[in-house]
Formats: C-alpha cells, sequence, structure tokens
C-alpha cells in the first residue's frame, strides 16, 4: 500500500530516510512538503554541494538519474538525488526507463537517498506502480475533499503555531476551496503580517483580500434567510470579479450548501452537534442550515441542485450557450426565485 505523506514526514522527524521515494499524485502541496523536507534538511549546507543533485525531469533521463544516485558520498554519509517534475521524464513513457528503475530500487545504494517528485497519478494497475510499492517508498498524494479543508487548515495553522477561530477557518477554506498550497501561503503570509496573534474573520478579510459584505460566507446567510437583495449584490461582485472569484469554486460552494441542506431536510436528528457532525460543519455554521431548511422545500432544493449541475457542466463547456458572468446571474434567479 502506497505511504500517506503524513508518514513520511513523521519517518523524516525521526530521522528515517529510504533509499528511494516515488512521491505522485494530484495534490502537489504534500509532494513539495516532503521534497522541501529533503532538499532543506537532509544534509548540512557544506555537504550539499558535493553530496546534492537535482534534475528536472525535461531535462534528464533514467540513465543519468541512477548513474548520480550510484555515486558514493563524498565526506559525507548521504547522497541526495531529486527529480523534480519527473512526470516530465520521457523514460517513464518507454518500458525500457521503467525497467532500469525497477533494477535499481531492487537493489539501492544505501548511501543515496532518491526522490522523485512526479505531479501526476499513477496507474495503480500497472506493474511498474507493484514494483515501485514493493521496493521504494511510494507516496500518493491527493487533493482532499472540500469538506476536509477546515480540518485542515485547523492542523496546519497548529503546526505553524498560529490561533485561528472557526469562522475565520471556515471563511479561508470557503474562498479558496482545497487548493492546499494556496491555503498555506496565505496562512504563512498572516503569520508574517501578524505574528501569532488570533486570527479571526477580520484577519482573514484584510489579509486574503476577502470583501468584508461580499463574499461566500455572507452570500451563504442571504441564501438562507432568502435576502435576495443581498444575494443579488454578492453574485454581480463574485460575476464581476471573476479573477479574484472563480465561478468554478462558487458553484461548488454552492453546490456543497444546498447539499448539505438537502440532508438536513431530510434528517431526524434533534442533537444540534450530532447534526453538525454529519454534515462535516462546526457547531457555528450550522444555524444557516437550520434557518435556509425553514425557507426550502424539497422541491425547491432538488430543482436547485439539478440547475447546479447543468451550471458546471455548462462552465465545463458542455450545453454551454451563457458567459460566466450570465451563468452566475441565472444561478441566482434560480436559487431565489423558484
Amino acid at each position: 500500500m502506497p505511504k500517506k505523506p503524513e508518514a513520511v514526514v513523521e519517518s523524516f522527524e525521526k530521522s528515517i530516510y529510504a533509499p528511494v521515494y516515488f512521491l505522485c499524485g494530484d495534490e502537489p502541496f504534500f509532494i513539495d512538503e516532503i521534497t522541501s523536507h529533503l532538499e532543506g534538511k537532509l544534509l548540512a549546507e557544506a555537504e550539499k554541494s558535493f553530496n546534492q543533485t537535482v534534475f528536472y525531469g525535461r531535462d534528464v533521463s533514467i540513465a543519468q538519474v541512477l548513474e548520480a544516485a550510484k555515486q558514493f558520498p563524498f565526506m559525507g554519509d548521504r547522497r541526495l538525488v531529486l527529480i523534480k517534475e519527473a512526470q516530465d521524464l520521457a523514460d517513464f513513457r518507454r518500458d525500457k526507463g521503467k525497467s532500469l528503475l525497477e533494477e535499481y530500487i531492487k537493489n539501492p545504494v544505501p548511501s543515496s537517498v532518491v526522490c522523485f517528485a512526479y505531479k501526476k497519478k499513477l496507474d495503480s494497475r500497472t506493474k511498474f506502480f507493484s514494483a515501485l510499492d514493493k521496493y521504494a517508498v511510494l507516496v500518493n498524494s491527493i487533493k482532499i475533499y472540500n469538506n476536509q479543508v477546515p480540518q485542515w487548515v485547523s492542523k496546519y495553522a497548529r503546526q505553524k503555531k498560529l490561533q485561528i477561530t472557526d469562522k475565520a477557518t471556515f471563511l479561508l477554506s470557503e474562498h479558496i476551496g482545497n487548493d492546499l498550497s494556496r491555503v498555506s501561503r496565505e496562512l504563512d503570509k498572516i503569520k508574517l503580517a501578524i505574528g501569532e496573534q488570533l486570527i479571526d474573520d477580520k484577519v482573514i478579510e484584510q489579509q486574503v483580500g476577502i470583501s468584508k459584505d461580499y463574499n461566500l460566507f455572507e452570500l451563504q446567510d442571504a441564501i438562507a434567510i432568502r435576502d435576495k437583495e443581498k444575494g443579488f449584490k454578492i453574485i454581480s461582485f463574485l460575476a464581476n470579479n471573476s479573477k479574484a472569484n472563480p465561478i468554478i469554486p462558487v458553484i461548488g460552494f454552492l453546490y456543497s450548501f444546498f447539499s448539505k441542506l438537502l440532508i438536513v431536510s431530510q434528517s431526524n436528528l434533534v442533537d444540534k452537534s450530532a447534526l453538525a457532525r454529519k454534515l462535516g460543519v462546526r457547531d457555528f455554521a450550522l444555524k444557516s442550515y437550520l434557518i435556509a431548511n425553514q425557507n426550502y422545500k424539497l422541491d425547491q432544493l432538488k430543482y436547485i441542485l439539478r440547475a447546479l449541475l447543468e451550471a458546471d457542466l455548462a462552465i465545463k463547456g458542455i450545453n454551454a450557450s451563457l458567459k460566466e458572468k450570465e451563468i452566475l446571474k441565472e444561478l441566482f434567479f434560480k436559487v431565489f426565485i423558484k
């Protein structure tokens, strides 16, 4: 079974390193985290000029990588051979290149740490995948779901010794979505700006550049109470500022909200904390769903969810007849007028 990125990072903290790492998947954040650790901490600064080699996939062959890996360290205990953007290695499209790597990982040089940063999914049905899983440390870096982002934000903030409120976590998560690289950059930037002060929703609005009145958090509140005037102002603002507020995350946010609202409408749970856990939201965020549940009937929810799926297809160019801005505004009328 492929290793989880967190398990590999934990092994690094115990100074445990394997001869070969193959990092693959569609979430670059974890791949970058592992490669950054190896590049920054495996070797002392004085050793790097002799014992650290960094390649880029488009510029190198497997044979060149393995030649570097087979060299012994000079005035040190380890060598690091790091292949960034390994998905661009032409050899991975040829059986010969894969065979060369398979041969090496079965009998690697113990004093070398070789790491491939392959920022694409790897077919788990192949012989190559099986060999990597058996003889190397294979890491599958998978994108997390949007509803897992708040928990990830809280964990990352703790690692950075930052305190963040639930509302700030929600606002940041809903604004950026599951782009973990961007989320981490924003939190790192906030730490530089305010140090270890408490991060609340006002800090997020100021530092991340989220409008105080026109954001997804305010849109959710407007939808919940069916405030058409406020909702239209926010939708219009988002549509007219699509560079800062890409439409796909907005549609994803709306779909998530109404999907959870459908669960609330069908739930018999009386305990609010239990209902919040079932939805995957913090207790403070449950209020919007309970209010909205009074204002939307089951047939309305089904109609809106269908409209959101159609909007998603239109954005992706399927049955598209409207521009992005108009798709978002049309959604507003389907949400509020139905």
